[in-house]
């Protein structure tokens, strides 16, 4: 089955993505880094038994993890923002052309998990008031004697 609205590009708003990405990838990283202080810590100054034999070992077992980690936090964040991003984008797409004098064929509508559904169940009502006025001016217009549309 063909999807309805198929991603064509995960970053839609420039901005507004690449600073929720920018945040969660500092707040990643930060967290990360205290993880991996704090074990190493542990690790070469503590009397516990999580020490090995081998500081190399643990060292790259934290640092693939915490890449790991930061790798699954980016691209979550970027399919979290594309869900808000997207119906942004779609939203601005639709007032250019409104703007232009085209007005949609068809009700806004936005993907099953993207967000601001509302937002287009109150737009829509919206473009059929002005497409209901554009009539009646054209209907009062070809009305008129001795002018021509």
């Amino acid at each position: 089955m063909k999807k309805r609205f198929p991603r064509k590009k995960l970053i839609l708003h420039h901005p507004f993505q690449w600073k929720m990405v920018g945040t969660v990838l500092l707040s990643t990283v930060i967290s990360s880094t205290v993880t991996a202080f704090a074990v190493n810590w542990f690790y070469l100054f503590g009397k516990s038994s999580i020490q090995t034999s081998s500081n190399e070992q643990v060292l790259f077992t934290v640092l693939v993890a915490t890449v790991a980690v930061i790798a699954i936090f980016l691209l979550r964040t970027l399919y979290t923002t594309h869900r808000i991003a997207g119906p942004i984008h779609k939203l601005e797409s639709v007032v250019r052309d409104v703007q232009r004098g085209m007005l949609p064929q068809q009700p806004l509508k936005f993907r099953a998990k993207d967000s601001f559904h509302s937002l287009a169940e109150q737009i829509n009502p919206l473009f059929e008031l002005i497409r209901s006025q554009q009539e009646e001016i054209d209907r009062l217009k070809s009305e008129q004697p001795g002018e021509s549309v």
